[in-house]
């Protein structure tokens, strides 16, 4: 739905409103954040949904953070979900099959006798932004902020982060939601600010 929106509004996701306009532009930002052209017409959701998941730079990105983290402990990760085979597999599933009340169906009835019933039947899943929030907090909170050196560069709008993290802040406090939002953007700018 967002990347509908984007493509025809050329709608500004909020998390992005902290990079200021001239550097946005000055590395064509938004033209970066279009969609890859390279998606096959005839695709129902879900699976331009897995296209788009499989092809976005963030997954790589990610990815590529989580093998430099567990390279340092002298470990290898491996991605099951993401062998030729198994994505063939995901595509030419049935639209039925693909989730059935909100479920992975095929993949809770394949772990059926393999994973205990209370891991496989879960219908939760870990979540780490308050995790992250309360971390920003304890490190200094509006502090953090206040003189950084990210923002005085001219490609952080200093002001908007910190509005921020106390709007962050105040929907983390009353346990709002939303507080979600702003945990990313903020912890990506922090974590810039150590480096």
């Amino acid at each position: 739905v967002m990347r509908k929106r984007w493509r025809a509004t050329r709608w500004k996701p909020r998390w992005l409103g902290w990079i200021t306009p001239e550097f946005a532009h000055r590395v064509n930002l938004a033209e970066r954040l279009q969609p890859s052209s390279g998606a096959q017409k005839n695709l129902n959701p879900s699976q331009a949904a897995l296209y788009e998941l499989l092809t976005h730079g963030f997954q790589y990105h990610v990815i590529e953070m989580e093998d430099r983290s567990v390279s340092r402990f002298c470990h290898e990760q491996r991605h099951p979900f993401r062998d030729r085979r198994m994505i063939e597999l995901s595509f030419a599933l049935p639209e039925r099959q693909r989730l059935r009340k909100d479920q992975k169906f095929i993949l809770r009835h394949a772990m059926r006798g393999v994973l205990p019933d209370v891991v496989r039947t879960r219908r939760d899943k870990a979540e780490f932004s308050d995790v992250m929030a309360t971390a920003l907090h304890s490190a200094g909170g509006q502090r953090l902020f206040k003189d950084f050196c990210v923002g005085s560069s001219t490609w952080v709008d200093g002001n908007r982060v910190r509005m921020m993290y106390e709007e962050m802040k105040q929907f983390h406090g009353s346990r709002d939601e939303r507080y979600i939002h702003y945990v990313w953007p903020l912890w990506m700018i922090y974590t810039i600010e150590l480096w």
